[in-house]
């Protein structure tokens, strides 16, 4: 059991844990900045097959999810084009 008045923090140390997180935001967009789009793809690839691989489903008609799929098409497609030129 987690005694509540052990986990109070204080203004100061609040402040500090966000100020940590902010960094650690700040790195990973500059990373994500710097990888290329190849790489991009390659991650979000692996994302999705883990998410088949834990048989996580999703609502096949949700319009966001049509969304997304139809801007990876489209990224795909231009990818694809632009590496076979």
């Amino acid at each position: 059991m987690i005694d509540m008045e052990m986990t109070k923090m204080t203004r100061e140390q609040v402040e500090a844990w966000r100020a940590g997180w902010e960094r650690v935001n700040r790195r990973q967009l500059a990373e994500l900045r710097r990888m290329s789009l190849r790489t991009k793809i390659e991650k979000a690839e692996m994302l999705f097959q883990l998410a088949q691989n834990l048989k996580l489903r999703h609502a096949i008609d949700d319009p966001e999810i049509v969304a997304v799929r139809k801007r990876w098409v489209k990224l795909k497609r231009h990818y694809e084009n632009t590496k076979s030129t």
